[in-house]
């Protein structure tokens, strides 16, 4: 199988990192709290400026993208699945700076990750997910996996801290990393 996987919020527990610091950066700059609370992005939930916005990424993002940890069991769910799939992270990291793939190269080869390839910059998944003919895509994201589900791509959505339930059809829901193992285990099982 070709699995698609999105980093943020899904292999690393980085949205989580990046909440808490938006509440401090919101705090110190005076702002006025969250306004858009079922936004997943940080720089959506506040009512920021472009030079806020700026500030924020400038004062975290690199920090956050070299320590923020594994979601619980990814490395070895990862491993597991790497044995007998293609893995390719589709990742909108690199939209904000170059420094971002940096980063995230070196993160992977730092925690040893398996896999084929990483698309950067995708602020839409689907057409990295057609060309690559992906048949499933783990994302945290409501409309990413609202886009591709209707697009014809199975996904399983990742219910993050901003968690909008989806009932449609070529959608699992899973809470971590546990769950997806034991959707591909028991997909690996019924077609043998």
């Amino acid at each position: 199988m070709r699995i698609g996987i999105d980093l943020d919020g899904v292999v690393f527990d980085s949205e989580n990192w990046f909440k808490a610091y938006s509440e401090i950066f919101d705090v110190n700059i005076n702002g006025k709290g969250v306004v858009n609370p079922n936004c997943i992005r940080a720089q959506h939930r506040y009512d920021w400026t472009q030079d806020q916005i700026k500030q924020y990424f400038d004062d975290c993002m690199e920090f956050i993208q070299k320590t923020a940890p594994l979601m619980p069991y990814a490395k070895y769910v990862l491993d597991k699945l790497a044995e007998n799939n293609q893995i390719y992270f589709i990742t909108r990291r690199g939209v904000i700076s170059d420094i971002e793939k940096t980063l995230t190269r070196e993160r992977l080869a730092k925690e040893n990750i398996k896999f084929d390839n990483i698309f950067f910059s995708q602020s839409s998944k689907l057409d990295t997910c057609k060309k690559m003919n992906i048949d499933y895509m783990i994302d945290d994201y409501h409309k990413v996996v609202t886009e591709l589900t209707d697009n014809g791509i199975k996904c399983i959505y990742f219910k993050s801290f901003t968690y909008t339930p989806l009932n449609k059809k070529n959608v699992v829901e899973v809470s971590d990393w546990g769950e997806i193992y034991r959707f591909f285990f028991d997909k690996n099982k019924k077609s043998k």
